[in-house]
């Protein structure tokens, strides 16, 4: 738990934040869920990620976050560059 809750958080601090982004740059697109006293509601939850994501690592080690981060890089420079040629999605074949 200590190694990914500063990671979790950041996650959750950037979908919150994805709402605020995509509330601007796509204003005409149909709205099928309205979001519960948006913005001050979305606004506290991004808030409270961030504050989280922060202080979670003091309250435990720096250097397990640290390492919660190590392992996500190393995840990412995979998946971004393992996967160099090949593509990503397979095609389907009925039977």
């Amino acid at each position: 738990m200590e190694y990914s809750l500063p990671v979790f958080w950041g996650f959750f601090m950037l979908t919150g934040i994805a709402l605020f982004i995509l509330r601007v740059k796509e204003r005409d697109a149909p709205r099928p869920f309205r979001v519960p006293g948006y913005p001050v509601v979305p606004g506290i939850f991004v808030l409270t990620c961030g504050l989280s994501a922060v202080l979670q690592p003091r309250r435990t080690t720096a250097k397990h976050a640290l390492v919660g981060l190590v392992v996500l890089a190393v995840g990412a420079a995979v998946m971004l560059f393992g996967n160099r040629g090949q593509t990503t999605v397979s095609g389907s074949k009925k039977p």
